[in-house]
């Protein structure tokens, strides 16, 4: 059987199959985001369909990806912070570790093998997370940005409440698949939703995206970022998302950031990428935008998801730099497992 018929099996296997993990639709109130039966963006959405990601499968040429990156960066973080530090550390895709004024935070944790409701067919781990689970300090809070499998866990998440009960945050719709999985200590957030923890607020914040678990749920779930206070000023976890206008909202709300977490991948082919995921030019136009102090890119070299190649997105953020006047040691593509300490942010003179 050809590399492109038992693509487009995997594929229509994990397109039959995966209406079985559909999230029960929410009923709620309307809002600026929910009509009564499916959140959207607050950009403008043109959409794609099925088909034409079907056809994708069938006729995409890929580009180099290694089987398995060897991980280099032993990592060991701190059990906590001072008051005004700031250690962000990058694990893999978009899990990190964010550690400030004494609390610790993991964002979209996955240490699982495959990202996917059909294993082993999907998307496989192509290089090892930058911590070992085994290495992680207590964790008080852990927040979901969407529920796709890439980014919303359960084994992962499970473990993580068997060792530290942490609080978990994820967006709203959710609530029945985490009481399926027994997940009592979390709970779910709207935009502009916040938790208070160690007179710190985090913030569930727009994003431009999409949600589903299966195939007939789409957007039946709300997608976000988390804005993070802390004493040197704010940090921002963007999750997965296109470029849109959130990022005005943000600035204009929040100001200046401390340090900006941003998705530059996967980006190929642009026809479906372009409106949620934004590419390595576009995270340093946000990075400029958001007037971040101190940026860092992620969602990229963990597992294979489109037809960029595992390099692409280096080399486009090599490009966006030089095009846009941004210093590498301002917009920073991590080692996974690099431990970044980040400044409190430089207030301005008036």
């Amino acid at each position: 059987m050809s590399i492109r018929n038992s693509i487009l099996i995997s594929f229509i296997a994990i397109f039959l199959s995966s209406c079985f993990f559909d999230v029960p639709p929410y009923k709620g109130e309307k809002s600026n985001h929910f009509d009564g039966e499916n959140f959207y963006n607050l950009d403008q959405s043109k959409g794609f369909n099925y088909w034409d990601l079907m056809w994708f499968f069938i006729s995409r040429t890929d580009g180099y990806w290694a089987d398995f990156y060897p991980q280099t960066i032993p990592c060991n973080p701190p059990a906590t912070t001072k008051d005004g530090e700031l250690k962000v550390t990058f694990i893999n895709h978009a899990s990190t570790l964010i550690q400030f004024d004494g609390i610790n935070v993991l964002t979209d944790p996955v240490w699982s093998e495959y990202t996917t409701p059909v294993k082993p067919i999907g998307p496989q781990r192509r290089r090892a997370p930058g911590i070992d689970f085994d290495k992680l300090p207590h964790i008080d809070v852990v927040v979901i940005s969407h529920n796709h499998y890439d980014h919303m866990d359960f084994a992962t998440l499970k473990m993580l409440q068997d060792r530290f009960d942490p609080i978990i945050l994820y967006p709203l719709g959710n609530k029945p698949i985490f009481e399926d999985n027994e997940l009592p200590n979390s709970r779910d957030m709207d935009w502009w939703d916040t938790l208070n923890i160690k007179d710190r607020t985090i913030t569930f914040v727009p994003a431009r995206h999409f949600a589903n678990r299966g195939i007939t749920d789409r957007n039946g779930t709300l997608w976000g970022g988390y804005m993070f206070e802390t004493s040197g000023g704010p940090v921002y976890f963007a999750g997965d998302t296109g470029f849109g206008v959130h990022y005005q909202l943000l600035k204009e709300k929040y100001g200046a950031m401390r340090f900006s977490i941003l998705p530059i991948a996967p980006i190929e082919p642009r026809f479906f990428m372009e409106e949620v995921h934004q590419d390595a030019r576009e995270a340093v136009m946000a990075h400029k935008e958001l007037e971040s102090q101190k940026s860092m890119g992620i969602h990229f070299g963990t597992f294979k998801q489109a037809s960029d190649a595992m390099r692409s997105p280096i080399d486009s953020l090599i490009v966006g730099l030089r095009d846009l006047n941004v210093s590498p040691t301002d917009f920073i593509l991590p080692g996974h497992g690099r431990i970044i300490d980040v400044k409190p942010l430089e207030k301005k003179n008036k």
